[in-house]
């Protein structure tokens, strides 16, 4: 009778577990908020949206790989009145390490990422020409990232801290105060994802 009991339990744990736990592997759409921060310092932050799509990878030794392809919009603050609106396609590639626990995976990871600038527009309008906006923002901009996050179910939450590179910008051409110097920019996000 013991042994039954102990058999009823073990496939009663196994069953909870398997219906509770994080979701292994698959797809997750995903958005959230950042906030960018930039070199030298008196180019004012900005803070925006991002969304995209990713694939997780199922977890071999607490690790797995999450790529993803996102739409974000990063910006700067050149006074009360003018700021630089600049959207972008990134391509991350997210190798996390964690605990699988019960009904969890907590995990820090890592994430080198490359992304092309697709659009840009400044407020107000006529601030400088297009054509000179055009030619000073990059066009292709790579950097690394690292942070933490949680996996719930089918629930993804993360945090992030995004070093960019490549020089942003030079914004010598429409900004005589900080002419010839290159701009970088970091960047902070917080996501929510949904796998399924």
């Amino acid at each position: 009778m013991k042994k039954i009991t102990a058999t009823l339990l073990a496939v009663v744990a196994v069953l909870c577990f398997t219906g509770t736990a994080a979701k292994a592997e698959g797809f997750l759409v995903k958005g959230g908020f950042n906030y960018s921060n930039f070199n030298p310092d008196d180019i004012g932050n900005y803070s925006a949206w991002f969304a995209g799509i990713g694939y997780q990878t199922y977890s071999w030794n607490g690790f797995a790989l999450q790529p993803e392809l996102i739409y974000r919009v990063n910006g700067a603050k050149f006074s009360d009145a003018a700021s630089l609106r600049m959207n972008y396609l990134e391509l991350p590639v997210n190798v996390q390490w964690g605990i699988d626990l019960l009904v969890a995976k907590p995990y820090l990871f890592v994430a080198p990422f490359i992304g092309c600038n697709l659009a840009n527009a400044i407020t107000p309008e006529g601030y400088v020409s297009n054509e000179t906006l055009r030619t000073a923002v990059n066009r292709i901009d790579y950097g690394f990232g690292a942070g933490f996050g949680i996996d719930i179910w089918y629930l993804q939450l993360t945090a992030k801290y995004n070093w960019m590179f490549g020089p942003v910008a030079n914004w010598s051409a429409f900004m005589d105060s900080l002419s010839g110097i290159r701009i970088n920019m970091a960047t902070f996000e917080v996501s929510l994802g949904l796998k399924f």
